[in-house]
């Protein structure tokens, strides 16, 4: 019998599933350590699933602090307009950042020290300092919040 590939299937914007096996798949974003330090080892292999109910648009995983930030948007009932940070191994949400309406694309810094968040509700890009958990800066990208000119 051929064992089978494990597949891992996140549904954001609905019961958004968190499943501790993420860390070994990387899930979006990374340390991008520079100076040739190796990432951290994945974990083993959990048994269990662990469920989170967000309604989140996009996730990335952050393999330095063994984290996930989440964008969560304006319809979710209990985080709305944040930054959802998520311990993988416990399934719960450690933290929130608030951010502009609407979050919806995320992405790592190279050296994992920023989240840059594409804030669809207001036309912007936020940059959060993740030591501070803070928004530093906010850059508007012009024209309308329904993508006019």
């Amino acid at each position: 019998m051929v064992a089978q590939p494990r597949k891992t299937h996140l549904t954001p914007a609905f019961g958004l599933a968190v499943l501790t096996a993420l860390t070994s798949f990387g899930c979006g974003g990374g340390s991008g350590s520079s100076g040739g330090t190796p990432p951290p080892p994945p974990p083993p292999t959990p048994s269990t699933t662990q469920v989170v109910s967000l309604g989140a648009k996009q996730i990335v995983y952050d393999s330095g602090r063994q984290l996930l930030y989440a964008a969560v948007g304006n319809a979710d009932a209990t985080h709305p307009n944040t930054v959802a940070i998520i311990d993988p191994s416990s399934a719960t949400v450690t933290a929130t950042i608030p951010v502009g309406a609407d979050p919806h694309r995320l992405t790592l810094s190279q050296d994992s020290s920023y989240l840059y968040v594409g804030a669809d509700g207001i036309n912007s890009v936020q940059r959060i300092n993740l030591t501070s958990k803070t928004v530093e800066a906010t850059i508007s990208l012009g024209g309308d919040h329904a993508g006019g000119r």
